[in-house]
């Protein structure tokens, strides 16, 4: 009777994580590796390579934050994308949304930061 119990406690389970992962693929996943509509996505390299970290929101500090790559994300940025098809982001060079900043408009993206923005960005606001 335990066995009959616990299977179909499991293939409850089962179904509601089958609705639940398929509800949720239109929506923006944060951290997921992918830059998915509505995220702002920022890569390790130039040219949209070297990792990437993404995320829908905003963020105080990229402190604890990593690149796919496993790179920490604080200070290391060199090439950038706004999906967002409503608001432009603004990078800083502070955490907190302080220091120096560079804004980007929505759906457009920075293939390279150049000397002044490379490596130097430390949370964003949209």
């Amino acid at each position: 009777m335990k066995f009959r119990t616990m299977k179909a406690v499991a293939m409850a389970a089962a179904a509601v994580a089958a609705v639940v992962g398929s509800s949720s693929g239109a929506q923006a996943a944060a951290f997921d590796g992918s830059c998915n509509d509505h995220e702002v996505c920022n890569y390790r390299l130039t040219s949209y390579t070297g990792g990437i970290w993404d995320t829908p929101g905003d963020v105080s500090s990229y402190v604890g934050h990593y690149f796919s790559s496993g790179y920490t994300l604080n200070d290391r940025t060199s090439s950038l994308k706004n999906n967002a098809d409503i608001y432009d982001v603004t990078h800083y060079t502070d955490a907190n949304y302080s220091g120096g900043w560079l804004d980007t408009g929505t759906n457009s993206a920075r293939a390279s930061l150049y000397t002044t923005w490379d490596n130097t960005f430390s949370s964003h606001y949209f």
